[in-house]
């Protein structure tokens, strides 16, 4: 996806994206593999996984109005993409979510000198970007907070004071989806970092630890990596494939365990059917 938008129209165009890919590669949808899937998303990656995995309702609408959102008063492409982007349901193909570096409560790198440098080098498509703001002829009436739909680049969407990450952040997963996360807390040393003993800053230099820490996830580990190593470094490599083996024998527990049902239930049917044949 654009890197330089926000993580709420990438995550929009992931699920178009996702159902694309099941439509052709699996229209009758035979394969169950593909009911299993596992999405590992780091930093704004995890964002965008993390959007697959939960219904928005009318939460994220009412950020912006407190009217029904039927009575925006645009053109119908332009009502279809803002419906898109927030009002969704849970894929329940995505069975786990690893994150990493993943800013769930924003970064404090999105500050008003980045956020302007962004503004000044990227270049977004009119779907994502002010102009269709412009285009609903309603929007002084409807809208109570302008914010998300004015917001222009990834940077601004990772503000830590963004209404949608907060919404985001309190919305719980589908009760069929495990959270995994890695998070990234570099050492330095204490005296300008070249000096003395070395100590967690509790930071991948991006993305504080708190904001990358998740309640809710199943597991969670530390990596002494900066916010763009961390996905290569061992450790993470490691706990991800330990991820991808648990998921794998979660899986075929659980065959096994259906398998045993349907036997026992054959069983038991064929003494029925036994036992009617004796009294017949």
């Amino acid at each position: 996806y654009p890197t330089g938008q926000p993580f709420w129209a990438s995550a929009s165009q992931m699920r178009v994206d996702l159902n694309e890919v099941r439509a052709t590669v699996d229209p009758n949808k035979e394969f169950v593999t593909l009911d299993q899937m596992v999405l590992v998303g780091h930093s704004m990656g995890g964002l965008v996984s993390r959007l697959q995995t939960v219904d928005s309702g009318d939460a994220f609408w009412r950020i912006l109005s407190d009217r029904p959102f039927d009575e925006l008063d645009a053109a119908s492409n332009i009502k279809n993409e803002i419906r898109d982007v927030l009002f969704f349901k849970a894929n329940p193909s995505v069975k786990r979510v690893v994150t990493i570096g993943t800013p769930h409560r924003g970064s404090s790198f999105a500050n008003n000198f980045t956020r302007w440098l962004a503004h000044r080098v990227i270049r977004l498509p009119d779907i994502v970007s002010g102009n269709r703001l412009k285009q609903i002829r309603n929007r002084d009436e409807i809208f109570k907070n302008k914010e998300i739909l004015a917001t222009k680049t990834s940077i601004d969407s990772l503000s830590p004071g963004s209404p949608f990450l907060a919404e985001l952040l309190n919305r719980k997963s589908a009760p069929w989806v495990q959270l995994h996360n890695i998070v990234g807390n570099v050492e330095k040393r204490q005296y300008f970092g070249i000096a003395g003993e070395l100590k967690p800053t509790n930071s991948d230099g991006i993305v504080a630890t708190e904001s990358s820490t998740f309640d809710t996830a199943v597991s969670s580990i530390e990596v002494n990596a900066r916010h763009q190593d961390i996905q290569s470094q061992p450790k993470t490599i490691l706990e991800v494939r330990r991820i991808l083996l648990e998921h794998i024998t979660d899986i075929r527990q659980a065959k096994a365990a259906h398998q045993l049902r349907l036997g026992t239930n054959q069983s038991q049917q064929r003494d029925l059917s036994g036992n009617r044949a004796q009294q017949a």
